[in-house]
């Protein structure tokens, strides 16, 4: 409005802001004198209000330009403020940004190493018991050997004493004959089968330590895995049936596939066959397009839903305080997918089983350099 009457002055009067006070009183000193009609007194009176509006306008739009202009530099030095505030939090922030990243990654190779390390002690677990089941599992033949070994010393013995009295009979030499043939023969069954138990031990406790990759077929490996557990198994009315062809070649580290096996062995008749005597685990195989499905599907109790979507998680476990220690299946899904380059699912139904699926590739990846 301020700025529209000075226009309308400078229009009408030729005449800027500047000039309106001294117009102002040149109006005022002709409305005074005498000479003056009463209708141009009243004019110029008219014309000096319209100027005094005018000059009262210029001096409102100084006031309010002088305000603008204030809260223009109130402004400009609020945002420099603010400039510089937002560019101390930049800073601020890139250092939080680099000191939490490292800490992170700190806790991440921290994370990885307790990872690391829990997976061997799982290793070294599983074998501590292999070697104990082992150990009571050759005290049978090694018995039964040493008990011949000593009867057949003692009928030596015997028969010599006969042969030096010149008492032997050809009935006596055809007994001792015999009990020789039979001795050794027995003999020979618990060493070899003492032999059987310490080489399949010495595989899988190798290829479980050293995890050196080699060439070996799935059907052997998972054999081996048997008969070593096959000691600490038989104490429990279930059974274990392999149904894998002979002619599946693989080539990785064996150690990690047999840990796998060992724990799904396990993990079946500590939790599938808990208050059942007739528990089956069945693990079977077959050639895919992408290399090989392994199936160990047991008939024990089932999973609950709420319990097979936490299956895979770390430190879960249904036995929690009773020997439990919830790292077994979070290690063979470690084992499956990060060491072997495979996939694992579970399907299970309570009182109808579980089935764990697990495909591989014939050829593992080897790790990466770090």
């Amino acid at each position: 409005m301020h700025k529209l009457l000075a226009r309308q002055a400078r229009r009408i009067l030729g005449a800027d802001e500047s000039q309106i006070p001294a117009l102002l009183e040149e109006l005022n000193q002709l409305a005074g004198k005498p000479e003056v009609s009463p209708a141009v007194a009243r004019t110029l009176k008219g014309l000096g209000e319209f100027l005094l509006r005018v000059d009262e306008a210029y001096v409102q739009s100084e006031r309010d330009l002088d305000l603008r202009s204030r809260s223009l530099m109130l402004s400009s030095v609020e945002l420099s403020q603010i400039n510089e505030r937002m560019r101390e939090l930049n800073g601020t922030l890139e250092r939080r940004v680099v000191q939490r990243t490292e800490e992170l990654e700190s806790a991440m190779d921290k994370l990885q190493q307790l990872q690391q390390d829990l997976t061997r002690n799982e290793t070294q677990t599983a074998l501590n018991t292999v070697i104990a089941s082992v150990s009571h599992e050759l005290s049978t033949p090694l018995g039964n050997s040493l008990m011949m070994a000593s009867t057949l010393i003692h009928q030596s013995k015997t028969f010599q004493k006969q042969l030096d009295a010149n008492q032997i009979k050809r009935s006596d030499l055809g007994a001792f004959v015999k009990a020789t043939q039979d001795g050794n023969a027995l003999m020979m069954r618990n060493l070899e089968r003492a032999a059987e138990l310490l080489n399949n031990f010495r595989q899988v406790a190798n290829d479980q330590a050293s995890g050196l990759r080699r060439e070996f077929q799935l059907a052997t490996v998972a054999t081996e895995i048997v008969d070593t557990l096959a000691p600490s198994l038989k104490r429990h009315p279930h059974r274990v049936i392999l149904d894998i062809p002979p002619d599946i070649p693989m080539e990785g580290p064996p150690g990690p596939l047999g840990q796998i096996i060992m724990n799904l062995i396990n993990n079946a008749y500590i939790h599938a066959f808990e208050g059942k005597d007739d528990g089956v685990l069945t693990i079977s195989a077959q050639h895919t397009e992408h290399g090989v499905s392994l199936s160990f599907s047991d008939n024990g109790v089932g999973i609950s839903r709420e319990h097979l979507a936490r299956l895979f998680e770390p430190f879960f476990s249904t036995k929690r305080g009773r020997g439990g220690t919830g790292l077994g299946m979070g290690i063979v899904q470690s084992l499956v997918r990060e060491t072997l380059g495979g996939t694992i699912r579970v399907e299970s139904e309570l009182g109808r089983g579980t089935c764990f699926l697990i495909q591989l590739p014939l050829v593992a990846p080897h790790p990466q350099a770090h």
